[in-house]
């Protein structure tokens, strides 16, 4: 799967300090699929992330999201339909054949010291090989963590393209 993660610079960082993992980052965007899929609230949050072209992302078969930026394969218990991860150039040759494709990918992760920061942006495949995905709304969320538990500390921001 293909992944890219931004780190900052942090000079004079303490060796003490605990590093951000892979593992901790696959958590973190099981935790914001999960709240944008399932209505459920963020950690450290009292409302869901409603993302404004859910229903237009969620209107196929089976919820499809890239594997671009991912930390490892994701887990989303509790949906009503199968969600299936897939690669960029699946989605493409799939939307050739099946029409414009809505999936789900997270942007590169931004990560801190102490700190996630995540995007899960809508996008639509198109049929036309000649355009570039279309941008639907994103979600971008800060998670800290607090103690050993993550938690939102800045978002969720929704934006729409």
């Amino acid at each position: 799967m293909a992944r890219r993660m931004k780190r900052k610079a942090t000079k004079g960082r303490d060796s003490a300090q605990p590093r951000i993992s892979d593992r901790d980052v696959r958590e973190l965007q099981e935790t914001l699929l999960k709240s944008v899929l399932t209505g459920e609230p963020l950690p450290g949050s009292v409302g869901s992330v409603n993302l404004p072209d859910l229903s237009f992302i969620t209107r196929q078969p089976q919820v499809l999201l890239s594997d671009a930026n991912i930390s490892g394969p994701l887990k989303v218990p509790g949906l009503n339909k199968p969600l299936r991860t897939v690669s960029v150039d699946a989605l493409r040759e799939r939307s050739r054949t099946e029409g414009d494709l809505a999936y789900l990918q997270f942007e590169p992760p931004e990560i801190d010291d102490d700190s996630v920061r995540l995007t899960l942006a809508g996008q639509v495949a198109s049929a036309d090989p000649r355009r570039a995905p279309l941008g639907l709304s994103a979600v971008r969320v800060r998670f800290r963590k607090t103690g050993d538990q993550w938690e939102a500390v800045d978002g969720p921001v929704i934006s729409a393209s």
